[in-house]
């Protein structure tokens, strides 16, 4: 019998009648972890996060906690922007589809990063549901995030407005 082929009903990514909102969580690295004021805002922002001191001891390989991340599905926030220039971090991005955001200025006091989040977390909820993983966003002004996607061997830097 040659009939009509069923389309799924099942959303296709993740659990049946979630959506990728509801498994938005954000991993703090080392270099974050321990800010108040960025657990502040997130806490107002009622966003779920983990901090590497929670998962992982001090000092852990980057290539570690990436993977541990990729696996859970969280999205990664961060303050190093080297980690996008390591040949062997960015394989682990690649491979494990991480979702990155990124402080990019170094001299961002933790309230003013706590300000970015306010007023960056529609747009970072919207790309997380939106686009495709593995990507990273970079950002020190909350008006604009720089996207920079990660597409096995390549980076390519894309300015957008809001």
């Amino acid at each position: 019998m040659g009939g009509r082929t069923r389309k799924s009903k099942r959303p296709s990514r993740g659990s049946p009648g979630q959506s990728p909102l509801e498994n938005f969580v954000l991993f703090l690295d080392e270099r974050l972890h321990n800010w108040r004021p960025i657990h502040s805002a997130l806490n107002e922002l009622n966003v779920e996060y983990k901090r590497h001191g929670e998962c992982f001891k001090p000092g852990v390989e980057d290539t570690e906690w990436l993977a541990e991340i990729g696996k859970q599905g969280w999205a990664l926030l961060t303050s190093d922007k080297r980690i996008r220039y390591n040949q062997l971090e960015r394989d682990e991005i690649v491979h494990y589809r991480i979702r990155e955001f990124v402080f990019t200025s170094g001299n961002l006091s933790g309230a003013m990063m706590g300000e970015v989040l306010n007023v960056a977390m529609s747009k970072m909820k919207k790309l997380y549901e939106e686009c495709p993983a593995p990507f990273i966003r970079a950002s020190c002004n909350p008006e604009m995030l720089r996207y920079v996607t990660t597409r096995t061997d390549r980076f390519t830097e894309d300015h957008e407005n809001n």
